[in-house]
């Protein structure tokens, strides 16, 4: 009799678990989303729906059209972004993931909008670029309170701007903040903050006598290594002139380790002790390069398409558990998925995907299109039988697959804005009416899509706590707003036949 009443128990019990379960906010997803009248059986996944988070601006949309990665960013289980509030002007807000806390952090400019942009975080704090309609565009600094938001110093001292046109990128190294500034004396160079006056100074006076009009002669590329800055330099007087520069913050400590002649440095990655880069030099063309941050430690790491100025152009750069991987033309393959372990004997092509020509050759639409996820690459690649699908690799060659084809036939798949998040991979994947928010465990039963947003794509995906953070316009007539997801448990369950 004992033993009937547990066995009735536990079956209450579990019908009742069913039944919550039922009525969580969970999206059943399934399938592709591209051809008409698809049909797709199998494992799907339950996870949590992509969410609104709130309707910021009522009478349109909050997310500002010229909404880029340098306007949102995560500092702790928050994320600041730049947005259109009732006041109709564009201003620093801040969100945890619900509408009670997704708030104004300080109406800058009253009268009009403050742009702030060029969002980094230095130990906790949030630094940006903004106009308060009294000092011109300048350094800013938010605890996240009101009270706490305050310009750091006005370095082009009265309505004049130290940041003209687009704002430098403020970058974190140290127990500083870098950047370019011009004070209307020395032109653009280089500066630093320590979030107050007098730690807000020019690092170096690095382009004597420049031109305050120029505005081409500026520090670009700025990478933290190891608490010292590495950034190119323009000289403002050749499109030619960049070179490779390391700081510590002191005038003395602040040299030039390369002339490049040729173009920018680009794909700045960091792993281990070096930093890696691309960049076009006579009379190799654009290959991979590193520096140590010493004269000597900056080399070229293998010339990998031999010839005069042919070049390899690598690109999609990403460092995972002390391996480069990248794609790269040798001039024989195309651009193909290659690795390095910083030596030129380790810098060796992965696979060759596609025979017919370069996987990589088509480029990327919508970067990043890779995205380390648990040690596992994730990138996108056309394998000249499938379109640019989405793949992954191991590093050797049989653990570089075909994850799944995203659009059915030869046709591009077109993965891009590649995000790890909860030990799974997030992308945005286009269709034929609108742009997905897809979901991938590394199979192609567990790559699904969690909702199409017909209208803006999603855009700026950023992790701040247990929430994957966007910006994206779903035609429901609200227009761009701030969207989330919720990282919680995935759970994979079976489903019938579904016809799209």
């Amino acid at each position: 009799m004992k033993f009937k009443s547990i066995l009735v128990f536990l079956l209450v019990v579990g019908v009742l678990c069913a039944s919550v379960m039922a009525n969580q906010p969970r999206a059943v997803l399934a399938g592709t989303l591209g051809s008409a009248g698809q049909e797709q059986r199998g494992r799907s996944v339950q996870a949590d729906t992509p969410n609104l988070i709130k309707d910021i601006n009522p009478e349109g949309s909050a997310i500002p059209y010229q909404f880029d990665k340098t306007q949102m960013i995560s500092i702790g289980n928050v994320v600041y972004f730049s947005a259109i509030g009732d006041e109709r002007s564009v201003e620093l807000w801040k969100s945890d993931g619900s509408s009670s806390g997704t708030v104004i952090v300080k109406d800058i400019h009253p009268t009009d909008a403050s742009w702030p942009t060029s969002f980094a975080n230095l130990n906790g704090e949030l630094f940006f670029v903004a106009d308060d309609g009294v000092h011109g565009k300048e350094i800013w600094k938010s605890d996240g309170t009101e009270a706490g938001t305050q310009i750091v110093k006005d370095i082009y001292p009265g309505g004049g701007s130290s940041q003209l046109g687009t704002p430098s990128v403020l970058t974190a190294s140290g127990s500083s903040v870098y950047f370019s500034a011009n004070d209307g004396v020395h032109a653009y160079e280089l500066w630093k903050s320590d979030g107050t006056v007098t730690g807000t100074l020019m690092v170096k006076e690095i382009t004597p006598g420049g031109d305050l009009a120029w505005p081409y002669q500026y520090q670009y590329g700025m990478t933290d290594l190891n608490g010292k800055l590495l950034f190119s330099n323009f000289g403002g007087t050749s499109q030619y002139d960049w070179d490779l520069w390391v700081s510590d913050g002191t005038l003395t400590g602040t040299v030039m380790l390369k002339d490049f002649y040729g173009s920018m440095l680009e794909n700045l990655t960091v792993m281990g002790d070096h930093l890696y880069f691309t960049v076009y030099d006579d009379p190799y063309g654009t290959e991979l390069w590193k520096t140590d941050g010493t004269v000597v430690g900056t080399v070229m790491v293998k010339n990998i398409n031999p010839g005069y100025n042919d070049g390899s152009d690598p690109a999609n750069l990403i460092a995972i558990n002390g391996t480069l991987f990248f794609s790269a033309n040798d001039g024989t393959h195309g651009s193909e998925l290659w690795k390095s372990d910083g030596t030129a004997d380790g810098t060796v092509m992965v696979a060759e995907i596609n025979a017919s020509g370069g996987s990589f050759d088509a480029g990327c639409g919508n970067p990043p299109c890779a995205a380390n996820v648990n040690g596992t690459l994730f990138f996108a690649a056309n394998d000249g039988v499938n379109g640019l699908e989405l793949w992954k690799s191991d590093g050797t060659l049989e653990g570089t697959l075909l994850v799944k084809n995203l659009r059915s036939g030869a046709g591009d798949g077109n993965p891009g804005l590649m995000i790890p998040a909860a030990g799974k991979l997030f992308l945005v994947v286009p269709n034929d009416i609108g742009d997905g928010l897809w979901v991938s465990d590394g199979t192609s039963e567990g790559t699904l899509m969690l909702k199409n947003f017909t209208g803006d794509a999603p855009a700026r995906l950023t992790v701040a706590g247990d929430r994957l953070f966007f910006a994206a316009d779903d035609e429901s007539g609200i227009g761009k707003e701030l969207w989330g997801v919720f990282l919680g448990e995935m759970r994979y369950i079976f489903l019938p036949l579904i016809r799209r």
